[in-house]
């Protein structure tokens, strides 16, 4: 696992982050030690109905595409998690609509199993789930109050 941990972490710290997602993720999501990011269907919910695994694999690399060069491993990892959770708390609701109700809870769960088998130091570990459990909330940033935004940049799980 340390060596796979060593690879992904190379991939994902590399300028080419998107390029090396590329040419290394179809074998990582080949892995059985990874059926959260390879798309398991035993870890689907029965009625659920998803889009394809496709765009799960081309929205984590649009991502990670994004990311400053500069982007921490923490930031990037909770990047690629917040997408590639996704899939099992898929559903369709009442107007036809796809929902992944609880998809920031549950994405911190199957995050943090990850990084625990990956054995990722607690120091980038707990950033990387708390920023999966938290990513909603950064959709009202532009309209928090200056205290909020003082509260939540001054998270210990959102320090450097």
């Amino acid at each position: 696992m340390e060596r796979i941990r060593d690879e992904l972490v190379r991939i994902f710290m590399s300028p080419q982050r998107a390029r090396g997602w590329d040419c290394s993720m179809p074998a990582v999501f080949a892995l059985r030690d990874f059926p959260e990011i390879r798309g398991d269907e035993r870890l689907q919910p029965a009625a659920a109905v998803s889009p394809p695994k496709a765009m799960y694999f081309s929205s984590t690399r649009l991502m990670l595409k994004l990311l400053s060069s500069t982007a921490s491993l923490p930031l990037v990892l909770s990047s690629s998690f917040t997408i590639s959770t996704k899939p099992p708390t898929s559903e369709v609701d009442e107007t036809g609509r796809i929902r992944f109700n609880g998809h920031d809870r549950i994405g911190a769960e199957m995050t943090e199993e990850i990084m625990k088998r990956l054995r990722l130091h607690e120091r980038k570990s707990t950033p990387t789930v708390e920023a999966v459990r938290q990513h909603m909330v950064f959709k009202d940033v532009p309209r928090m109050r200056i205290a909020k935004l003082e509260t939540l940049h001054g998270a210990s799980h959102f320090r450097r």
